[in-house]
């Protein structure tokens, strides 16, 4: 087990104080920048302390980002489509976690951590411009039972 697995409770902290001052879109891009931020050290090589930081505090903020986005699909459907919309959304999530540690090891196992780094950080980057994109904001918004 890694030690960074225990990044994630103060991003589940951080998800939780945020969410509900700043909205759910605003804390998804924040989240998403200081995971970009984060990672972009690593592009090239660092030493173990340097590294390992930036791979806690980058874990830290996607998996934040990953609490505002499993509370703000439910709020972003109607009912009547609700369990499907969050079912495919998490589908889609999920099978991101299962290609992303085979892929990550693939890499790095044949001296390509550069281009694995580059590829979480292009996989953020299109993560946060999708938030950009989202249509509406969910903060403070009565959940709908129909299709507008």
């Amino acid at each position: 087990m890694s030690y960074t697995l225990i990044s994630e409770l103060p991003g589940l902290g951080l998800a939780a104080i945020i969410l509900d001052k700043l909205g759910r879109k605003i804390s998804m891009e924040i989240m998403f920048v200081a995971g970009f931020v984060l990672l972009l050290p690593l592009v090239v090589h660092q030493n173990d302390i340097l590294t390992t930081t930036s791979l806690f505090g980058a874990r830290m903020f996607i998996s934040a980002s990953f609490i505002v986005a499993c509370i703000y699909a439910p709020e972003a459907y109607p009912t009547n489509i609700r369990a499907t919309g969050v079912g495919i959304a998490t589908a889609v999530g999920q099978t991101g976690g299962i290609v992303c540690p085979l892929v990550a090891v693939s890499l790095v196992s044949s001296c390509n951590q550069t281009l694995a780094v580059m590829l979480f950080e292009a996989m953020i980057l299109v993560s946060g411009l999708c938030v950009v994109l989202l249509p509406l904001e969910t903060k403070g918004r009565e959940l709908t039972d129909e299709v507008e």
